[in-house]
C-alpha cells in the first residue's frame, strides 16, 4: 500500500494504523470527480505542487474495513482519493485522501 502513495505520505505524523487492520475491502469506486480535482488544482495540493491538470485524477471510494482498534472507524465509508502522477507515464500514486 505505501508504494501508492506520493512521498508527501513519508511524513512521521502520517499514521495509517494497518497493524489492526482486519480487512479492507472496496464496494463502489466512482467516475472521476472533475470537482475534488478543480479544488485539488485551485486551492489543494495541486496549487503548489506543480502537477499539470491532465496528469489528476480522483475518485469517491465506499469500501468496508474492519479494525480491531485504533483511530480509524470500522464499517461502510467514502472518502475520496486524488491521484497524481509526475510525468505522463509515471506511474498513478495517490497524493490525498479525504471524508468524500
Amino acid at each position: 500500500m505505501l508504494s501508492t502513495l506520493t512521498g508527501w505520505h513519508d511524513k512521521s505524523n502520517v499514521e495509517f494504523d494497518f497493524d489492526n487492520l482486519v480487512f479492507i475491502k472496496p464496494l463502489i469506486i466512482g467516475n472521476n470527480d472533475m470537482t475534488i480535482v478543480n479544488a485539488y488544482l485551485g486551492c489543494g495540493r495541486g496549487s503548489v505542487n506543480g502537477v499539470k491538470p491532465n496528469n489528476v485524477m480522483a475518485y469517491k471510494v465506499t469500501y468496508v474495513s474492519l479494525y480491531r482498534k485504533g483511530p480509524w472507524p470500522s464499517g461502510i465509508q467514502t472518502e475520496s482519493f486524488t491521484l497524481i502522477r509526475e510525468s505522463d507515464n509515471g506511474p498513478w500514486l495517490i497524493d490525498d485522501l479525504g471524508q468524500g
